[in-house]
């Protein structure tokens, strides 16, 4: 530590301003015990900040690792956002065809039978409309996606 080279040093000083037997009592021996002085304080100074220093350091590590594992808990590889589905909840996920933002719902929303029209929260695209016709596909995960399906009146009678 550097705090502790300048400790030495300044007692190495002191030590000699000792040995040389300058008068105190002078203008130079007051003026070598004052300079001595000085460069005591700044050296515990000096050593409180690598203290501090330390310290602040060690915290911004912790504060790293817990940022890492927030954004291992939150992103996937490629950095998309992931979603923990609680397993007592249904969520649907449907892709939004403008930004190919995943926007997440509670799947019971599908089952009101009042109108519903659901939007991307990037880009404001229509991505769920109670007035389109879609199904529910279960992924691996377990999450459910909606994707709409593209009948034309003839095929819907078949």
């Amino acid at each position: 530590m550097i705090s502790s080279e300048i400790k030495g040093k300044v007692a190495y000083i002191r030590g000699l301003a000792e040995g040389l037997k300058i008068d105190q009592a002078g203008d130079t021996g007051r003026l070598m015990m004052a300079v001595v002085d000085a460069l005591e304080t700044v050296a515990r100074g000096m050593e409180r900040l690598e203290v501090e220093h330390d310290d602040i350091e060690e915290y911004l590590g912790a504060m790293d690792e817990d940022l890492t594992d927030l954004e291992d808990d939150y992103y996937a590889d490629e950095g998309e956002l992931t979603v923990d589905v609680d397993d007592d909840e249904e969520y649907v996920s449907v892709e939004c065809e403008n930004c190919g933002e995943s926007v997440y719902f509670d799947e019971s929303l599908l089952l009101d039978n009042e109108a519903l029209e659901i939007t991307c929260p990037n880009c404001g695209e229509v991505v769920y409309d109670t007035e389109q016709e879609y199904q529910i596909i279960q992924d691996d995960d377990g999450l459910n996606a909606v994707e709409e399906l593209n009948l034309t009146r003839e095929h819907k009678g078949e």
